[in-house]
């Protein structure tokens, strides 16, 4: 079973590694759906349920956005906050140890990333997502988790490099 575990957090890291390379919010919602899909149940497999619970509103929040986004509506801020409630009440549901606060807290700073429309400001909440998930995968024991992790965040600072960096300086010329 932890092998099959593995297996599925290493595709949810290649669709969550790709989200900020993505041009437009209703792609990066459709990366982040995916990954939270099986991220869910990767954690479910590890008996992390704090983590599991975190990925699965995670997922319906991204759908819920995604058909805002899809409609060209802006995401009312009641979602945000109803969003935040639920990730927090489960967080309390689930909570084992201190360590479990770590997806609680990661999953409403991912929501607000997704919530507001500055692609900059998604990519540096992806950086500070992705150092948090390597400490929380090596404490439950995702390994590959935490090799993706990696990658996640490398992939983050290509693309701020690429997007907020360079296209800044090009478009400065």
């Amino acid at each position: 079973m932890n092998i099959v575990a593995q297996v599925i957090g290493l595709l949810a890291i290649i669709s969550y590694a790709i989200s900020p390379h993505a041009k437009t919010k209703k792609r990066v919602l459709v990366f982040h759906l995916i990954s939270s899909i099986l991220y869910a149940l990767q954690y479910f497999l590890l008996n992390a349920f704090s983590a599991m619970i975190t990925n699965t509103v995670g997922a319906v929040k991204c759908y819920v956005f995604y058909l805002y986004e899809k409609k060209g509506k802006e995401i009312p801020k009641s979602l945000f906050w109803i969003f935040m409630l639920i990730i927090l009440a489960l967080g309390i549901l689930t909570y084992n140890n201190i360590y479990s606060l770590i997806p609680i807290l990661t999953s409403i700073l991912s929501l607000y990333a997704v919530w507001q429309n500055n692609l900059k400001v998604f990519r540096a909440i992806v950086i500070i997502s992705s150092i948090s998930w390597i400490a929380y995968n090596i404490i439950v024991g995702a390994y590959i988790g935490v090799i993706g992790n990696v990658f996640q965040l490398s992939s983050a600072i290509i693309a701020i490099i690429r997007f907020d960096i360079l296209k800044e300086k090009q478009n400065s010329k």
